[in-house]
């Protein structure tokens, strides 16, 4: 199966399609404080890996999305990449839990999630119609806030081999300021 099934992105996906989400989508989104969107690329080369998101679900919850260039796959870039962005999210955003969502046999993406921590927490049947027009099943994931994070963040998130890229940031994101939590 392809990424166009497992995404909701038109089909076909137009340079047009690109520009808009670049260009206007996802500033908007930043600067709405709903979406991070970011690109991930190869340190030694440049190479796209691919696209890399947390997505606002409710006060205090986010969705780690992501998609890799098939040939960038199985190389332990994506779970780099998606660390990386989670451990942002953990330092930068007001989130207790970070859900994992994909098409139920989409094993690639469920391979990256167990390898970040991800709990497993179900299949849900029929959740969503996908681009074939069909519903189908889709599995569930939560990953929850660690104990003790040991972040120093800067401008640009690097791990080993992956360099997200916030490039497409209209604006500061400050650390938000966070209540205590009750024991």
């Amino acid at each position: 199966m392809t990424i166009t099934l497992y995404t909701p992105v038109p089909v076909p996906y137009r340079r047009a399609d690109a520009e808009k989400l670049v260009g206007e989508k996802l500033p908007a989104q930043w600067a709405e404080d709903k979406d991070y969107t970011l690109g991930a690329f190869r340190k030694e080369t440049g190479a796209l890996v691919g696209s890399y998101c947390l997505t606002l679900i409710s006060r205090g919850v986010w969705e780690l999305g992501y998609w890799a260039v098939k040939d960038q796959r199985g190389r332990g870039y994506s779970v780099e990449a998606a660390r990386a962005l989670c451990d942002w999210g953990w330092a930068t955003l007001d989130v207790h839990r970070i859900e994992w969502w994909a098409m139920a046999g989409n094993t690639g993406s469920r391979a990256v999630a167990e390898k970040l921590g991800f709990t497993v927490e179900g299949t849900l049947r029929n959740r969503s119609i996908a681009n074939d027009g069909k519903p189908h099943d889709w599995w569930v994931g939560g990953l929850l806030r660690p104990l003790q994070l040991a972040v120093d963040l800067d401008e640009d998130l690097v791990s080993r081999s992956v360099l997200l890229s916030l490039r497409y940031r209209p604006r500061t994101v400050a650390p938000r300021e966070t209540k205590p939590r009750a024991s």
